[in-house]
């Protein structure tokens, strides 16, 4: 298992509903509005698929790697919205 942390900014720091069994921290800082939500988790692939429904409400943090793997699929996949390729 992989301890993973995200924010959630805007109307879906508001709106998250934590998943009480996975969620190990889910708590909101009054001042900025940001949600800051750890999870363990066992696999990447199911994470970021449902972390990637959030958009750009969403922002994963950490571990290093996790949070680089994440971003390295959003460039790849606005690259297919980039070019003309299709």
């Amino acid at each position: 298992m992989l301890m993973v942390e995200f924010h959630l900014l805007n109307r879906l720091a508001i709106a998250y509903q934590s998943k009480s069994k996975t969620d190990r921290l889910d708590e909101k800082n009054p001042e900025t509005g940001i949600r800051r939500v750890q999870r363990r988790i066992h696999n990447t692939f199911w994470f970021f698929r449902e972390v990637r429904r959030y958009g750009a409400d969403c922002v994963v943090i950490g571990p290093e790697e996790v949070r680089d793997r994440f971003a390295q699929d959003e460039i790849a996949m606005a690259k297919h919205y980039m070019t003309e390729a299709f």
